[in-house]
């Protein structure tokens, strides 16, 4: 989902350090969103914004916010296969018995 949403870490090979940038494909409306949804929890809540400070040091401001967004990625993945496992079971409640 990650590579899909264009929040994916790629290697970069051309500097003589380990650097990394996103994946420049993907759909752009999802990685927008997530670039949204990051930059209000950073202006608004405590939590993303400690995940922002902890990384800044050692990736930058854009590299933690590339984190960032990565996280929000796999945040919301979770919920998506959450909500899948809680609909599956739904359905097979909903099957008529044979």
């Amino acid at each position: 989902m990650a590579r899909w949403a264009g929040s994916a870490p790629i290697p970069v090979f051309s500097s003589g350090r380990d650097r990394h940038r996103l994946h420049r494909g993907g759909n752009r409306q999802v990685n927008r969103a997530l670039h949204s949804i990051g930059v209000v929890q950073v202006r608004l809540g405590e939590p993303a914004r400690e995940f922002v400070r902890s990384r800044e040091g050692a990736k930058g401001t854009k590299g933690a916010y590339r984190a960032l967004k990565r996280h929000l990625v796999d945040v919301v993945y979770r919920a998506m296969v959450a909500d899948q496992v809680v609909r599956g079971r739904a359905e097979v409640c909903l099957q008529p018995a044979t």
